[in-house]
């Protein structure tokens, strides 16, 4: 005597089936049965992911590029050490020339040309350096 499934074994059943055709497990498992159904097509794919594997590692993003962009990152690291560096002493300045107003007026005299009114200024050129003569050279058709 053979025993007739029930009603919500048999719906339980078509359920797991329906989820498993619509989900991962059966596209992997058409994917596995068409590669089995065909000559060569575990090789393809596996001479495709070697090929991806290949370009990952010699490409843009590959091991160059990673050097690269730590290259770059050291560089920018470095440049950011400088300017912090020359910020702070920019900031000491500031600070100086807030409390000593005749540090601030010699500055502006030295790199900005203060001159007040009723000022003469006299600006005093010294002459380039003289070396030696220059010799010019002999002439074939000197007599």
């Amino acid at each position: 005597m053979t025993r007739a499934a029930s009603p919500t074994r048999t719906g339980d059943l078509q359920r797991t089936v329906r989820a498993q055709r619509s989900g991962l497990f059966w596209r992997w498992t058409a994917f596995r049965r068409s590669l089995a159904e065909r000559p060569g097509g575990a090789l393809t794919v596996v001479a495709f992911l070697l090929a991806g594997v290949v370009a990952v590692a010699t490409g843009i993003r590959g091991f160059r590029g990673l050097a690269e962009a730590e290259s770059l990152r050291q560089t920018l690291t470095e440049d950011v050490r400088i300017l912090e560096a020359q910020s702070s002493e920019l900031e000491d300045a500031i600070g100086t020339f807030r409390a000593d107003s005749a540090a601030l007026e010699l500055r502006a005299r030295i790199h900005h040309d203060l001159v007040e009114p009723g000022e003469t200024v006299v600006l005093l050129r010294f002459p380039e350096p003289v070396g030696p003569p220059r010799r010019e050279p002999a002439s074939p058709e000197a007599p």
